[in-house]
């Protein structure tokens, strides 16, 4: 059509006269020319359905995003992942569509589309967690072909709804439109309208609905819009059955049964462990779980690793976040600020801001919902900023002694937080002397993330250091002290610890024996610019993945 339309155009500019593009386009195209001589439904109504079926369409493909974070994450390959079904499955139902309307070009075969379509979405949260809950634990606890196997089940349900979604177009163009000169006129419309209630739907369920009414009802709330379309669609046909009017009464029947029936925990919990509160922020799935001794962790997303700790009466959580206490001790004069990038539920301040009181501890967050949940379970205390890190670090003038860095979308560190360009902003905000630190990580026969991230460090700081505290972590130390040696780095240490509070409930000699290991267990960084990450090159992702599937392969 539009090389006929481009063809006439040239023709009639030379002034030499042609048949008119529609006739040619009928002679040639007499499938067309049988519906060409009115359009089936209004532009106006056309409209409505593409933008509304956009929305849905993009919602779908988000929820389903957060509907499997809890059980996979939101690694880019996992985005991938979805991304590719999704647009497989668009492929697939607009091949479809295209065929059936031509097949059957009435609004009730549109409508019955969309009750189908309505019906697969609201069923869609209901029937993919138990799919996805075999995967569900840590790395030691569950298979590598589980874990995949359940994840490619839950993208089979996905293709589904997004197929039905998908043939809603190609079916209304075949019925909006009023004849072939219009077609491109036409098709240009629904297209634009498709994407703006895509971009409807991503920010409306990102920004508004996800947050305030979960995944699950924001799913039903797009597979009601989708029902009441059919209805509509259905009250503008011809007389049809009485089972095909009822169908998108059903369909709404449906979702007001599952948008009242109680939601649930998105993951329950077995062993004696309780969860205390769930739920879902702009950014993440978020769990307070109670264990059996009392004791409360901060699970997010999958829940391969805990965040925070909070034990009643204690400080001392005997893991990770006891070593980052003796960081403030590595800068050459006594600290007298610190900033935390990933506080979580404040348990590594807790415990520093209990030996140290001398110590001004500032703290970013990304997740305010993570905040609150600390606030409400982990005993957190005072002022945090909720910020992205490196923005953060980017934009302000402040200055700080030591910073510690344990920020986590588990089970990556974000790569932009691991690079040479991060670490030189991260240089930019210490005063002379002064340390960074950071949290990595990492299978026990695995080290290649734990290698990378200390070479990059290396490669800006004079001095760095790297400390197994526990089997799956390392805390790597960069000292801004040109020519500071090990027995230095030692000294300090000693230094630190002789200078702490004494703190009820903790034992000297449990102190005395943590910045001992540390001392003793410290080792030097040496230069490795083949491993150097950068913003342009940081396989982070790969490289934990690559990890996580070896151990839950072993």
């Amino acid at each position: 059509i539009l090389l006929l339309v481009g063809a006439d155009a040239a023709r009639r500019v030379r002034g030499v006269a042609a048949p008119d593009a529609t006739d040619a386009a009928v002679v040639h195209a007499p499938e067309l020319a049988a519906g060409s001589d009115a359009a089936v439904v209004g532009i106006r109504f056309a409209t409505v359905v593409v933008v509304v079926e956009g929305a849905a369409l993009m919602t779908t493909e988000l929820a389903i995003a957060r509907l499997v974070a809890p059980f996979f994450g939101t690694s880019q390959a996992v985005w991938a992942v979805i991304i590719a079904t999704v647009m497989g499955s668009i492929a697939l139902g607009s091949r479809i569509g295209g065929r059936l309307a031509d097949r059957l070009p009435t609004v009730t075969g549109l409508s019955v589309v969309l009750v189908l379509a309505a019906v697969a979405v609201a069923l869609l949260p209901v029937v993919a967690p138990p799919v996805m809950r075999p995967a569900s634990g840590g790395i030691d606890e569950v298979h590598v072909g589980v874990v995949i196997a359940s994840f490619l089940a839950t993208m089979a349900l996905l293709v589904v709804p997004i197929t039905l979604l998908g043939a809603v177009p190609p079916w209304l163009l075949r019925l909006a439109v009023p004849g072939v000169g219009r077609t491109g006129r036409t098709a240009g419309r629904l297209y634009a309208s498709s994407t703006a209630g895509a971009l409807a739907g991503t920010f409306g369920s990102t920004l508004w609905l996800v947050p305030e009414l979960g995944t699950r009802r924001t799913m039903l709330l797009a597979a009601a819009a989708l029902a009441l379309l059919a209805a509509v669609g259905l009250h503008r046909a011809a007389r049809e059955p009485g089972w095909v009017r009822l169908a998108p009464a059903a369909a709404l029947v449906l979702v007001v049964v599952l948008a009242i029936l109680p939601t649930g925990l998105v993951k329950p919990l077995g062993d004696g462990r309780h969860v205390l509160e769930e739920r879902e922020s702009r950014y993440q799935f978020v769990q307070a779980v109670e264990e059996e001794d009392g004791r409360r962790i901060l699970q997010l997303n999958e829940g391969w690793a805990v965040h925070s700790l909070w034990e009643r009466g204690a400080v001392l959580t005997h893991n990770y976040w006891d070593h980052f206490a003796v960081v403030p001790s590595l800068t050459r004069e006594r600290a007298r600020d610190m900033l935390v990038i990933g506080d979580a539920g404040g348990t590594t301040r807790r415990l520093v801001g209990r030996i140290r009181p001398d110590l001004r501890i500032d703290a970013v967050e990304l997740d305010p919902d993570v905040t609150a949940v600390g606030r409400r379970w982990f005993d957190l205390r005072g002022h945090v900023v909720a910020s992205d890190g490196r923005p953060f670090l980017a934009r302000t003038d402040r200055h700080w002694d030591a910073m510690m860095i344990d920020a986590y979308r588990q089970p990556y560190i974000p790569f932009y937080l691991t690079t040479r360009e991060f670490f030189e902003t991260a240089k930019r905000r210490l005063r002379p002397g002064g340390v960074v630190s950071i949290n990595v990580g990492s299978a026990p026969g695995d080290r290649r993330i734990d290698d990378a991230i200390a070479a990059t460090m290396r490669d800006v700081f004079p001095t760095v250091v790297r400390y197994r505290a526990e089997p799956y972590n390392d805390v790597i130390v960069a000292v801004d002290d040109p020519g500071v040696s090990i027995s230095q780095l030692r000294r300090r240490i000693d230094r630190g610890v002789a200078g702490l509070a004494p703190v009820d409930g903790v034992d000297e000699g449990d102190l005395d024996d943590l910045f001992g290991r540390f001392s003793d267990r410290m080792r030097a960084v040496r230069p490795d610019h083949d491993r150097v990450l950068t913003d342009d090159r940081a396989p982070v992702e790969w490289m934990t993945d690559r990890m996580i599937f070896g151990a839950a392969g072993d």
